[in-house]
Parts: C-alpha cells; structure tokens; sequence
C-alpha cells in the first residue's frame, strides 16, 4: 500500500485515522490489527485463524469516496 501513489494513502495511528474519519478529513480507513500476521501465519498450524483487516467508510463525507476508497480496497471490484 505504501508504494501505490495512486489513492494518496496517508499512514495513521488508530487514533488519528478514527478521528479524521469521523470529521471528515480521510474518505475511509483501513485498519490492520497487530494480531493479522499471526493469523495469516495460522494456517500452517492445526487450529488456523481468518485474520481480519478492518474498512471502515465515511459515507457521509462525498457521494463518490465510498466508491473510490471501494476501487482501492477491492481493486478486482473495479474492472466489472
């Protein structure tokens, strides 16, 4: 994500980005727990676990950001 300059991603904290969405300043936020790569490493494990990134939209913030922060987010989403 940090090497696609097309979007402009901008790299928060989990404070800073939550707060920005909710005055409008980010379109959305994607979140990465820190127990997301323990959960990708699960899966060589016996008991594998789905890890979760978090999306959250400020829809309320334009008409088409949930649209372009979709087309980032689920880039295959973009070519239908």
């Amino acid at each position: 994500m940090k090497e696609n300059k097309s979007i402009g991603w901008v790299f928060k904290d989990e404070w800073q980005a939550n707060d920005g969405l909710n005055r409008g300043e980010y379109y959305a936020l994607i979140e990465i727990p820190e127990n997301f790569t323990e959960g990708l490493i699960s899966i060589t494990t016996t008991s594998p676990r789905k890890p979760q990134i978090i999306y959250k939209a400020n829809e309320k913030a334009n008409a088409i950001a949930t649209k372009i922060t979709d087309s980032g987010m689920y880039p295959e989403r973009s070519k239908i």
